[in-house]
């Protein structure tokens, strides 16, 4: 299969935007697990303090 150089190019930019979309989501989610962790220790922290 021959491709054209814009064909490539599109290939190549809707590659790296799946790819983007990928690495958002996954910082997302590493964003919220990140969160609830800290909410947990800090409701630990609290126990002790009180």
């Amino acid at each position: 299969m021959n491709f054209t150089r814009e064909q490539l190019a599109k290939n190549s930019d809707y590659a790296s935007r799946k790819i983007n979309t990928v690495f958002a989501r996954m910082g997302l989610q590493h964003a919220k697990l990140y969160a609830t962790t800290n909410t947990e220790h800090a409701a630990e922290d609290n126990q002790w303090i009180s």
